[in-house]
């Protein structure tokens, strides 16, 4: 087994709880005799927290075939891992009587949803550092304002959602998330020859 296949073995069994969880919190709430009024924002967040996990796994295959096994180096992804987990328990309350609506439940909670996420972003931007500076040292323009475009519309997107006070702007801000997600991790890895 090669050190990269131990890390992905154990990173990806990290983010595969995580998944579970958020599937399962989803799935006890559809069973629950009495459940709260549903809403827009607690399934739109579900669907992001959902593709970031996954888009994690492919940025991980993607970036990390390098990576040594040590505590300094497997640092960051762990704590990338560790925060999807807990953001995925979160997402959905367990206790669904106490609330009368999961859009109350989104704000009362967002900065421990949406929160991690952004600093997990942030976190994700650090990993990526070397990649970057080899875009600069090939003097590779395009894909360097690419990146830089993408990452920070991906940053104000997360913030608008964290910070937004109205529900409809919230909603779009991570609809637009997702709508980039789907994009870059498809098509553009794609036409990228990446994938």
């Amino acid at each position: 087994m090669s050190p990269f296949e131990f890390f992905m073995g154990f990173y990806g069994l990290l983010l595969g709880i995580g998944l579970a969880e958020l599937l399962l919190s989803f799935g006890r709430l559809i069973r629950a005799r009495t459940r709260p009024k549903i809403g827009f924002l607690t399934p739109t967040l579900g669907a992001l927290v959902f593709l970031q996990i996954i888009t994690s796994l492919i940025d991980a295959w993607l970036r990390l075939q390098h990576l040594r096994i040590d505590l300094i180096d497997m640092a960051i992804p762990i704590i990338i891992g560790i925060a999807y987990f807990l953001v995925a328990v979160t997402v959905v309350p367990d206790d669904h009587n106490e609330w009368q609506s999961l859009d109350d439940y989104f704000f009362a909670r967002r900065k421990w949803t949406l929160g991690p996420i952004l600093v997990i972003f942030i976190l994700t931007l650090c990993l990526e550092v070397p990649s970057t500076l080899r875009m600069v040292e090939s003097e590779n323009w395009l894909n360097l304002i690419r990146y830089l475009v993408l990452n920070s519309l991906a940053l104000v997107m997360i913030s608008i959602s964290l910070l937004a006070k109205h529900p409809r702007i919230v909603l779009v801000a991570m609809l637009i998330q997702i709508a980039m997600l789907s994009f870059i991790y498809s098509a553009y890895l794609r036409v990228l020859g990446l994938s």
